[in-house]
């Protein structure tokens, strides 16, 4: 019934003592709170006890108001040093299996040991992002403040903000061409034209060089195929 006077009950059982999600507490501020709810949200989200689940879908909201509230891009910023974090802990699971599998290669013992082979993958998996890989998730939410066209200045200042807010984060080379490449759109969307699309797509360029090493092996062996075939007629 849009009681704006359940938000305190609302908060405290936002988030239950095991660390999980409250629905019916979050959609109350969903649909009746709205942006003044992001205080009592980044609260829960920063808490100590909410789990990582919880944390995103308490995120789904609190994303729906970065161009309103300046808490809201506290939180980005929060979240975006946990997705660098993320990304250390997953290169260096990345690196250990292929420590183990070098070490086991050494060893005669051909460096396919399942067990080794199923971490390397899920790390993979992970760093891919349809696992939750923190640079997957990064690159996300930079995309997010790369969307739009015609923005308000308030929308505008709060990104430019949030960007100000990151950059220190990561020395990664790569995150840091992102940012650079969303500062140029938001450069654009402060003047759009007819042209400027209202849809963005941020590209990593880990993954472009990786698609780039994909196409060139593929080629490879499309031309040996072919020279052996060659080679038979």
């Amino acid at each position: 019934y849009k009681d704006t006077t359940f938000a305190e009950q609302a908060a405290e059982m936002l988030v239950n003592e095991e660390g999980n999600i409250n629905r019916r507490a979050l959609d109350y501020f969903r649909r009746v709170s709205g942006k003044n709810a992001v205080p009592v949200l980044a609260t829960a989200y920063n808490a100590e006890a909410t789990s990582d689940r919880a944390k995103g879908e308490i995120w789904s909201l609190i994303n729906d108001y970065l161009d309103e509230s300046p808490a809201a891009g506290q939180v980005f910023v929060a979240r975006f040093a946990e997705n660098v974090r993320k990304m250390g802990e997953e290169e260096a699971a990345r690196q250990k299996a292929e420590a183990e599998r070098a070490a086991r290669a050494a060893e005669g013992g051909g460096g396919d040991d399942r067990a080794a082979r199923f971490r390397e993958m899920m790390s993979r998996w992970g760093d891919r992002g349809r696992g939750g890989g923190g640079r997957s998730s990064l690159r996300g939410d930079l995309e997010r403040l790369a969307q739009g066209k015609d923005l308000s200045a308030e929308a505008l200042t709060n990104r430019r903000s949030i960007i100000a807010g990151v950059k220190g984060a990561t020395n990664d080379a790569d995150i840091q061409a992102m940012i650079t490449s969303v500062e140029t759109r938001l450069d654009e969307l402060a003047n759009p034209t007819e042209e400027t699309e209202s849809r963005y797509r941020l590209r990593d360029p880990r993954d472009v060089r990786r698609d780039e090493e994909r196409r060139r092996e593929r080629e490879q062996r499309e031309r040996e195929r072919n020279n052996g075939a060659g080679t038979d007629a």
